[in-house]
């Protein structure tokens, strides 16, 4: 069997190693440079999911809220570089994304869009059909605790609180708008556009199969594991009870004494 784009994973700037995998992807599109747009892009560097592009030669949209972290940003992209550093905070309004690319002077079709902003990813997800040329591939981050296949809402007061929505509703909304899953990995789902071709290169995933697909590389660390079979069961930040039975002591691989240690507080992760 040939690699999956899984295997793909390089964590240099990456948080784990989607850098690795989008590298892959634009390899596959044939795309050695090309437009990206990363928020909230921190200082441009730290967990960055398109450094490793703008290195290779890439042109950016680099967008940050924070002021503190903004000022990091223009230290790394100051005005006149590969990238044009923008403070906004993007929402699913006035400030969509869409519509803060057009008054910065972005007309090109964005080639990689990275989504992270810790609560409301799918919303700003579901904006994107307003550009006149929708991204051809996003990496958003939801959840890993989600059900895989769940499309149930979550309450939006809820998902601003850091748990966001399920991946199953991204699929879904991604579906509407041109957009299918190719591949998840640590808390960050990939998709790309139907413009781009290249399916029997980028096959199409299930939210369960990439949910199987990371499972080992949790289990395979164990602060991972605990800490998220607590996240899982809301005793842990976002504080929001997942029950995803991949996510329970069983099929995390812990055993039954250390689980009830770490449920009742008498250890940690």
């Amino acid at each position: 069997m040939g690699k999956t784009l899984f295997d793909y994973r390089d964590a240099g700037y990456s948080q784990s190693g989607e850098e690795g995998i989008l590298l892959r992807i634009m390899e596959i599109l044939g795309k050695a440079t090309g437009v990206c747009c990363e928020f909230g892009a921190w200082d441009g560097i730290h967990l960055s999911n398109t450094r490793r592009l703008m290195e290779n030669g890439w042109r950016g949209l680099m967008i940050e809220a924070d002021e503190t972290r903004f000022n990091d940003l223009l230290k790394t992209y100051p005005e006149g570089s590969a990238a044009k550093s923008v403070c906004a905070l993007v929402d699913d309004g006035d400030n969509s994304l869409a519509n803060i690319a057009a008054r910065s002077g972005t007309s090109e079709r964005l080639d990689l869009v990275s989504i992270d902003i810790d609560g409301l990813d799918f919303e700003v997800f579901a904006t994107l059909d307003q550009f006149p040329q929708p991204p051809l591939v996003v990496i958003v981050e939801v959840h890993t605790c989600h059900k895989p296949d769940d499309t149930k809402p979550v309450p939006r007061e809820i998902a601003l609180q850091g748990c966001g929505q399920p991946l199953g509703l991204f699929i879904e909304q991604g579906r509407k708008m041109g957009y299918r899953l190719v591949s998840f990995v640590g808390t960050n789902a990939i998709f790309v556009h139907r413009d781009a071709g290249h399916d029997s290169e980028l096959p199409t995933m299930t939210g369960e199969q990439v949910a199987l697909q990371n499972l080992p590389v949790i289990k395979a660390n164990k602060f991972a594991r605990e800490y998220l079979f607590l996240v899982n069961r809301g005793q842990q930040q976002p504080g929001y009870r997942f029950d995803n039975p991949l996510f329970s002591w069983r099929s995390l691989g812990i055993g039954p004494w250390r689980a009830w240690l770490l449920a009742s507080g008498r250890a940690t992760p």
